[in-house]
Formats: C-alpha cells, structure tokens, sequence
C-alpha cells in the first residue's frame, strides 16, 4: 500500500469518496474520449473499403473519404493536447485544492 493510499484510508469517508471519485471520473473521460474516435474512424474505414471491394466507390473517391477523415482524426488529436493540458491541470491544482480546503483538517 502506497503512503498516499494509507493517507486516504485514514481520512474521513466524505474526503476519500470525493478522492476516488474525482479520480475515476478523469479516468473514464480520457478512454471515452479516445475511443469513440478510434471506434468510429475504424467503423467507417471498414464501411469504405467494402464499399470500394463492392464496387460503389472508385479509389478516387476512397482516397478523399479517408483524407477527410485523416483531417477529422488530426484536428481532434489537436483538441486532445488542449484537453490533457487542462485534465494535468485539473490534477495538480485540484489535488492541492482539495487537500489544501478539505482534507487537511482531517490529515492534521
């Protein structure tokens, strides 16, 4: 057991699910975020490739669908950098806050 988690087990049960909770909430935002990306540019990149084996598209056409969507992936890879500089962020300051607002009388 790590000497934060023994921090935390002795604290009060408000502090500790507030710890736990703050913490699975990041967690579960960063893989949602990246894979409903992944998933959907895989769905549709299947989705095209039979359409060009089937005939419906010509190379051409596969060719842009996958362009735009290599524009779609970048730009939101772009607003992921945004994001995880303000999930640190959110980290390191809101850890300090909270230890600093509530859990310090009870560290103390």
């Amino acid at each position: 057991m790590t000497v934060l988690s023994e921090i935390i087990d002795a604290t009060g049960s408000d502090v500790k699910q507030q710890l736990k909770t703050e913490l699975l909430d990041l967690i579960q935002g960063a893989k949602s975020e990246s894979a409903d990306v992944i998933k959907e540019t895989g769905e549709k990149i299947e989705k095209w490739v039979k359409m060009k084996v089937e005939g419906d598209i010509d190379a051409d056409e596969l060719k842009e669908l996958l362009n735009s969507r290599k524009a779609t992936v970048q730009q939101f890879l772009n607003t992921q950098e945004i994001a995880a500089k303000a999930r640190m962020e959110k980290i390191s300051v809101g850890l300090i806050d909270l230890i600093v607002d509530k859990a310090m009388g009870v560290i103390v």
